[in-house]
């Protein structure tokens, strides 16, 4: 299967988090980590997005 890379402004729609928490998140090992695209863009896998919201605790 091909892997689906979003972009950041795709994951933010996704995943209802800000640029900002999304990178904090990731600084902690708590969010996918990013993959460099090019020297100015950066994309995640999508699969591995789905899994992280499947992973997730919900909110009550």
């Amino acid at each position: 299967m091909e892997s689906i890379i979003i972009q950041q402004k795709d994951l933010k729609k996704v995943v209802g988090l800000s640029g900002p928490t999304i990178l904090k998140m990731e600084r902690a090992g708590d969010f996918p980590r990013r993959r460099k695209l090019s020297l100015t863009r950066v994309g995640w896998l999508l699969e591995e997005v789905i899994q992280w919201a499947r992973e997730r605790e919900q909110v009550v």
